[in-house]
Formats: structure tokens, C-alpha cells, sequence
């Protein structure tokens, strides 16, 4: 029981306002995809950091440097065209 009301709040939390009345295998199913698309918000968020801090890291040759800063304007232009995740 606790498990579909954590569905349901999921879905009220992202504008599924008739979350309460969906049947039971419609909830799960959209309560999952919702989870997809926060796992998939993580692994963004989180290889941007990544990329930022190899980046920004004092301990490297300049031409290491350049190519941590091509990399991390190509993610970030892949992001923009929606192509990443």
C-alpha cells in the first residue's frame, strides 16, 4: 500500500493532477517513467560536474587543458540538441 501512494505522490509532484483515480498498472507505469527521467537528470547533472571539475583542475599541460575544455563544450552543446541521455 505505502509503495502506491509513493506512486501517486510521484505523479502529483510532476502535474498528474488525477494521479489519485489512474488504475492501478497505468500508475506504476507512469510513476516509473517518471523515475527514468530523474535517474537520467542524475547521470546528467552528474557527468557535468565531473567533466567540470577534470576541467577546472589546476594539475594539468595546457594542451590537456584544451582538450578537457573541447570536451566539456561538446557535452554541453550534445545537451542542448537533446541528443545526451
Amino acid at each position: 500500500m505505502l509503495a502506491l501512494r509513493r506512486d501517486v505522490s510521484v505523479l502529483l509532484e510532476k502535474g498528474h493532477s488525477q494521479a489519485r483515480l489512474y488504475p492501478i498498472i497505468m500508475l506504476w507505469n507512469e510513476a516509473e517513467i517518471c523515475r527514468e527521467r530523474k535517474r537520467a537528470d542524475f547521470v546528467t547533472l552528474l557527468t557535468i560536474m565531473q567533466t567540470v571539475g577534470i576541467a577546472t583542475n589546476g594539475n594539468h599541460t595546457k594542451s590537456s587543458a584544451k582538450k578537457s575544455a573541447d570536451n566539456l563544450n561538446m557535452l554541453i552543446k550534445e545537451i542542448q540538441n537533446g541528443g545526451y541521455v
